[in-house]
């Protein structure tokens, strides 16, 4: 009886194995979709597959109680963010690299069934399923990245200690570090835009509007300091150009802030 039973177990996997093993070595779709495993298995980055811990200490239990997880983070990034824009840099790219395996993974997945040969080895249906099957499994995970961030409090005396703990993971990471740099790249024009005006360039304004306040119409002799304002301040886009500048005085200056009325400029 045992005997009966081992060799009936012994035919069904033969069975099963024999018709796994004429699939693999049969199928397009599998053979192709090893090939783009391997190629995109070189092009992933090592920096996507890790976990980063950030520790943040919170000085005063208000603030603990105060910030969220994800501002403990954010903070964190900002603080740090030369030293985490390289990691910023390979997670995009391994985004990237990710996004065009899941668009060629599922056009090679249109080539299911096209190595079944009709010589009763296996019929279609059962081809087709096993294909399928072994198909899905060797898709490639998406990488892993995650950021273990915890915020801690110790009162004064070190009697109390506080202490909470999250992941965040790859979107998340990306999402803060887009805001970071877009708030530096508009840093950095905002830079080269107020390098462009120069003491010449100020001069032919002041010439242009006469030496006075185009809002008050004061000038020096009224005992007012005279500025050139961007009438399209810089942090929404304005220019370092004569049609985008004029004189203002400073009252005026600091009252107009970085407001702006579309159509303002000459």
């Amino acid at each position: 009886m045992v005997l009966a039973l081992f060799l009936l177990i012994s035919v069904v996997f033969f069975f099963w194995y024999y018709r796994r093993m004429v699939v693999i070595r049969t199928s397009v779709a599998l053979s192709e979709l090893d090939a783009l495993n391997t190629q995109t298995r070189w092009l992933v980055s090592s920096e996507y597959n890790n976990t980063i811990q950030v520790i943040v200490k919170c000085r005063t239990k208000t603030q603990y109680d105060s910030k969220t997880l994800h501002q403990c983070l954010a903070q964190y990034l900002a603080d740090h963010y030369k030293a985490f824009s390289s990691i910023y840099e390979a997670v995009l790219a391994d985004m990237d690299v990710y996004k065009e395996y899941c668009e060629e993974y599922s056009e090679i997945q249109g080539k299911i069934g096209r190595g079944w040969q009709s010589d009763g080895r296996i019929s279609l249906d059962d081809y087709l399923r096993i294909e399928n099957r072994l198909y899905i499994r060797r898709k490639l995970p998406a990488p892993g990245f995650r950021i273990d961030v915890r915020k801690t409090y110790v009162s004064p005396k070190k009697r109390n200690h506080y202490q909470d703990q999250g992941y965040f993971y790859a979107s998340t990471f990306v999402y803060i570090c887009d805001k970071l740099h877009r708030h530096h790249e508009k840093r950095k024009l905002a830079s080269a835009e107020r390098k462009l005006m120069t003491n010449e360039l100020r001069y032919q304004i002041l010439l242009r509007d006469e030496f006075r306040c185009q809002i008050c119409g004061r000038s020096q002799e009224d005992g007012v300091i005279l500025h050139i304002d961007h009438i399209k301040p810089i942090s929404k886009g304005g220019k370092t150009i004569p049609s985008n500048l004029r004189v203002l005085c400073s009252d005026c200056n600091l009252g107009k802030s970085d407001h702006y009325r579309p159509g303002e400029c000459n």
